[in-house]
Order: C-alpha cells, then sequence, then structure tokens
C-alpha cells in the first residue's frame, strides 16, 4: 500500500490546482491578451515568485487549461449518455459534433485552442487517448470496420480541428458542419450510409454550459491572440481531468526534487 502524500506534497497540489482555477477564471473573465502572471498569482493567492515553481511561463499555464479542459471534455464524450443508453455510433456521432459546435457555442475555448502556438498539439493529445478507446470499443462491439484505428483516430480529430479553425476564421462550411462531419465520420468508420445520416441528424445537442465560463455572445473578439470580453464575467468552474494535465506531471517532478 502506497504512502499518503506528505503535507508539503498536498500544499504544493493545491498550490498548483488554484494557480491553473485561477487562469481559468481570468481567461473566462478577460481573455489571454491583457492577462499577467501577476493577475493569475494575486487570484490564486500565491508569491509571484512561487509561479515559477510550476510553470516556466504565462503561455505553459495557458496550454495547461486548455489541454486539462479538452481532456476533460474528450472523456465526458467518449462516455456518451447512459440516460439515452447510446451505443457506439451515437457518442462518436455526438462527440464530433460537439467539438465543432464548439467553434460557436464556446468560441473563447476554440479562439484560445487554434491560437496557441502549439495548439494542434494540445488538442490532438487531449482528445486522441478517449477518442481511440472509442474507436477500439465500437471496433470490439462490431458496429465499426476500420483497418487502422490509428489512422481513423488521426483522419476525425484532424478533420474535427481543422473544421474549427475553418469556422473560427469565418469560412463558409455549410449551415451544419458538425453534422456533416459527423455523418463523413461514421461513414469512414463503416457504419452504413443510411444508418451514419440518420444518427448524424438526429442528435439535438442543446446549448451547453461554455467550459471556461462564458459562451460566445458575450465576447468581444479582437483579432489574433487578443481576446476580450465586454463587461463582468462570472467565475469559471475549476476541476477537470488534472491527471491527465502535461504541466500536471510536471509539477509533480519539480515536487521531488
Amino acid at each position: 500500500m502506497s504512502e499518503p502524500p506528505s503535507r508539503r506534497a498536498r500544499k504544493r497540489e493545491r498550490t498548483f490546482r488554484n494557480l491553473l482555477d485561477a487562469t481559468a477564471a481570468l481567461i473566462a473573465e478577460g481573455g489571454t491578451a491583457d492577462l499577467r502572471i501577476s493577475d493569475i498569482t494575486a487570484r490564486a493567492d500565491v508569491a509571484l515568485g512561487s509561479f515559477y515553481n510550476y510553470f516556466a511561463s504565462k503561455e505553459e499555464i495557458v496550454d495547461a487549461v486548455a489541454r486539462e479542459t479538452l481532456t476533460a471534455l474528450a472523456a465526458s464524450l467518449a462516455e456518451g449518455d447512459a440516460a439515452t443508453a447510446d451505443d457506439d455510433v451515437a457518442i462518436a456521432a455526438r462527440a464530433i459534433r460537439r467539438f465543432v459546435e464548439l467553434a460557436r457555442e464556446d468560441e473563447l475555448l476554440a479562439r484560445l485552442l487554434v491560437n496557441l502556438s502549439a495548439g494542434d498539439a494540445v488538442f490532438v493529445s487531449s482528445v486522441h487517448p478517449a477518442a481511440r478507446l472509442a474507436v477500439e470499443r465500437g471496433v470490439e462491439h462490431g458496429r465499426f470496420t476500420v483497418g487502422s484505428v490509428e489512422l481513423s483516430v488521426v483522419a476525425i480529430t484532424g478533420g474535427a480541428l481543422a473544421l474549427v479553425r475553418a469556422i473560427i476564421d469565418g469560412r463558409d462550411v455549410g449551415r451544419e458542419p458538425g453534422r456533416e462531419l459527423a455523418e463523413r465520420s461514421l461513414l469512414a468508420l463503416g457504419v452504413p450510409a443510411d444508418e451514419a445520416a440518420r444518427v448524424a441528424a438526429r442528435l439535438r445537442l442543446g446549448r451547453p454550459e461554455p467550459l471556461l465560463g462564458l459562451g460566445a455572445q458575450a465576447l468581444h473578439l479582437g483579432d489574433g491572440v487578443g481576446l476580450r470580453r465586454a463587461g463582468g464575467g462570472r467565475r469559471a468552474r475549476g476541476g477537470g481531468a488534472a491527471g491527465c494535465c502535461a504541466a500536471r506531471r510536471h509539477a509533480a517532478g519539480r515536487a521531488t526534487r
């Protein structure tokens, strides 16, 4: 049986969590353009110098927040909806549509993702494990037929990110890009055409709670990385799949030094 973490380790964990939660809340309230490390530490009630025991820069902690948020979302979508007894086909279609619709329903998170210096890598590393698990499960249950699970996962997740980017850029991708990508992805997974079209079209997702605390209608979005919100804001919810966060592993490694 492993020993419980020491008081020092628990304190470091709380500080790390407070920094992530404070950053998520500040992004929700004002975006990233004017975000300062001193703002983060003040919100987290942490000494300014202590920030660098956990993160090397503002960019690193913003990356960590985006990665953690996407990991938690991917894990929840991969589980499906027990109340409606979703099968593998419906789970895949819902997950694809939800990610694409981030571009319109949670524009702050979508813009943050596509403007990160390593946004593609963040998206793929965060979403890939849950996406691969969902495809493997569909193959095991006889719902999907694919030559290579990895190729299918890479193609679908890459397509979803490219479509989010196109929507954010204002390109004409049709009236229902999420539905169309879901249908095309199901076809690529070997789902019969009539079923793929029916499942992708019948899903009614509803408007989700913005993952970073704001909906697109409340934002004034400038060019590039400059994300700003007009007026006040409410605090974003913390939490998520912290164990999947690369920065958490980084901080845990430092704690042992």
